[in-house]
């Protein structure tokens, strides 16, 4: 039986019991199947004009961000996906399929191992400041803030210098919370336009939130995880979490800010993601070890690569990123971070408007 063939029926199979959170999810396993093939995936001249455009649109930061992904991160496949600053992105600044050929359905985009991932329980070894904090009860959200900020305040402790990639982080996500009064009438006005909700429920939510981050930035100063200020750990805070996702059941359900993935925009209104995240032991166990690594080869072999395959051994908990259906060449890549389908509430509404700075439910 074809390899293809047999990964088709397995996840088939398996998508009928799937229960992988959100955006570590299912959506992936849902494919028809992963395609081998590299039939009628040429560039053509318009192709490589767009490109071309993108990579002459990358500012400094991208390039030092594109370069840390591949040089310090190890994250394979980066060489054809590009982080551009560029108006063609639906957040102003975003990844795109910069391959010489399309991506089809379960190709796998990139590699991105489970070290360069942004968690407390990567980062307490490394970091003096965080000892304890995983055995902490503190919420994720205050835990992820923190870690964030040892890597930019001492990255002298960080053997992976994730300090460029956090850097570049500042303004690619929401205001830090403020209370409900700092907000202006109109302001208030237009995020209950945005929200389909009443100014009264915009503004309750908007007190719970900053209630919460408060209540998580007194904790870290308490147990001595944080020692700046409040407006600082803020702005880092609101950023730190519209990046996270959910790592799945290898993970223990944990949340993570993983590079690459985190700079994926969510697709725009009438439009559909192309992308999933899948840790390779999920991949290994729908379809066996040696099918999965048939999977990794296309990003192994890419002649940009080369100098890495000494360093591959996949692990359970390494991330990959896979196309959830097919991806033209210079097309930006958009992943779901939430289905809008499942926002039962205003109130709900208002939270996720607020954590990741726009309306998801439209």
């Amino acid at each position: 039986m074809r390899s293809s063939t047999l990964i088709r029926q397995v996840l088939a199979a398996f998508v009928m019991f799937s229960s992988v959170p959100t955006r570590i999810s299912s959506g992936i396993l849902q494919c028809a199947g992963f395609s081998l093939s590299s039939v009628g995936r040429s560039i053509t001249s318009q192709s490589h004009q767009r490109i071309e455009e993108l990579q002459k649109s990358q500012s400094k930061e991208d390039l030092l961000v594109s370069n840390w992904f591949s040089d310090q991160a190890g994250i394979l496949g980066t060489s054809r996906i590009c982080l551009s600053t560029s108006d063609k992105s639906v957040g102003g600044r975003g990844l795109f399929w910069v391959d010489d050929e399309r991506a089809y359905q379960g190709d796998v985009l990139a590699f991105i191992p489970s070290r360069c991932v942004i968690t407390a329980a990567n980062l307490e070894a490394q970091f003096p400041g965080l000892q304890g904090m995983q055995e902490s009860d503190a919420s994720w959200q205050a835990k992820m803030t923190a870690s964030a900020s040892h890597c930019l305040k001492s990255p002298g402790n960080d053997y992976m210098n994730r300090v460029e990639w956090i850097k570049s982080w500042q303004g690619g996500g929401p205001s830090g919370p403020q209370p409900s009064e700092f907000y202006s009438t109109e302001e208030l006005n237009q995020l209950g336009v945005a929200a389909e909700s009443t100014v009264d429920v915009v503004e309750k939510k908007i007190d719970e939130r900053y209630a919460t981050f408060m209540h998580d930035f007194e904790r870290m100063k308490k147990e001595k995880f944080y020692e700046s200020s409040s407006a600082e750990f803020g702005e880092l805070y609101s950023i730190a979490i519209s990046r996270t996702a959910c790592l799945g059941p290898i993970w223990h359900n944990q949340r993570g800010i993983i590079p690459v993935h985190d700079f994926v925009n969510h697709p725009p209104p009438s439009s559909r993601s192309n992308v999933e995240l899948i840790c390779f032991g999920d991949l290994r166990k729908m379809s066996g070890f040696v099918h999965a690594n048939e999977l990794l080869k296309r990003v192994k072999k890419d002649p940009n690569e080369t100098t890495k395959d000494v360093y591959f051994e996949p692990k359970d908990d390494d991330v990959l990123l896979v196309a959830s259906r097919d991806i033209q060449i210079g097309n930006e890549l958009w992943l779901s971070y939430r289905d809008s389908q499942n926002i039962e509430t205003d109130e709900e509404q208002i939270w996720l408007m607020l954590q990741y700075g726009f309306p998801l439910h439209l």
